[in-house]
């Protein structure tokens, strides 16, 4: 008897399926329209390696969204996203009001004293990368 309930067992674990349900990604609101502002902190919803990815759990500042990305807050006003790592990165969906060429600033700050850079991609193509 032990052994048929060890089969069985082997059975329900190995064979049965399991239902996965896939994360979609969407946008935080809606479309960012551009021109326009992009707030760090608005990336798009889905999860992990889905609409943003971030190697550590958890909120280390624990603030504005309660996903893995570290969002903070600024003293000032506003929100960042803080504590990224090579290889880290957020998307973000924006509706453009006509087919140009836009201009992109952005406030950067770094407790790090050496060198630090990033990339901006349009879908999945490297339209840039900064060192600062």
């Amino acid at each position: 008897m032990q052994i048929l309930r060890r089969s069985l067992l082997a059975f329900l674990v190995c064979c049965l399926p399991i239902p996965i349900f896939a994360q979609t990604q969407t946008p935080y609101t809606s479309a960012i329209p551009i021109p326009g502002t992009l707030q760090a902190e608005e990336y798009d919803r889905g999860g992990n390696n889905v609409a943003w990815f971030d190697m550590t759990a958890g909120n280390v500042f624990g603030a504005f969204r309660s996903d893995d990305m570290d969002v903070g807050a600024i003293p000032t006003g506003g929100h960042h996203i803080g504590f990224l790592t090579d290889g880290e990165w957020a998307e973000y969906t924006v509706s453009t009001a006509a087919t140009d060429t836009y201009n992109v600033t952005l406030r950067w700050a770094s407790a790090y004293t050496g060198a630090t850079s990033f990339r901006l991609l349009q879908d999945g193509v490297a339209l840039t990368t900064q060192t600062v």
